[in-house]
C-alpha cells in the first residue's frame, strides 16, 4: 500500500468515495491508511450497485483530530 498525502490542519475533514471490488483496495485498507496518516474515522458507508453500475461504492469520512 502507498501512504496518503493528507493536509495537516486540525479538524480538517477528508471524504473519500471509491468503487469497491475484491482486487482493489478495501474499505479496511483505506481506513488503515487514513489512521496511519493520523486521521480518525468518522463514518463509513457502503452502497450496493444501482441501475447500470457493476460495482459497490464505499464512502469514508475521516477527520484530523
Amino acid at each position: 500500500m502507498t501512504s496518503l498525502d493528507i493536509p495537516s490542519a486540525p479538524g480538517a475533514l477528508a471524504l473519500l468515495a471509491f468503487q469497491t471490488r475484491h482486487y482493489w483496495r478495501t474499505a479496511d485498507q483505506v481506513t488503515a491508511l487514513l489512521a496511519e496518516a493520523g486521521l480518525a474515522l468518522t463514518a463509513t458507508v457502503r452502497r450496493e450497485p444501482m441501475g447500470e453500475e457493476s460495482r459497490a461504492r464505499t464512502f469514508i469520512l475521516a477527520r484530523r483530530p
